[in-house]
């Protein structure tokens, strides 16, 4: 039998080895049977997981453009103000 994408991912045996987890919104909270990729890895004594969701579009410019490449506070704003970034 070959299932469809949502019925494979909601598989109970696929859920319980941690190939899809129920995902969280990082704003609004628990999403209603919305899933994703897992970490499906195990290690003795430890567990794996995610522990942030992934950063929102834009998140970390101030971060990459300040202090991983040095832009200047005022170049990061030009930037911003001609919608570059």
């Amino acid at each position: 039998m070959v299932r469809d994408p949502y019925a494979a991912t909601r598989d109970p045996r696929v859920i319980q080895r941690g190939e899809t987890v129920p995902l969280q919104h990082p704003k609004y909270g628990a999403v209603e049977d919305v899933y994703g990729m897992g970490l499906p890895v195990t290690f003795s004594g430890s567990k794996v997981g995610f522990d942030q969701p992934p950063p929102a579009l834009g998140e970390h410019n101030d971060l990459v453009y300040g202090h991983v490449l040095g832009y200047s506070a005022e170049r990061i704003a030009e930037m911003k103000a001609q919608k570059l970034i």
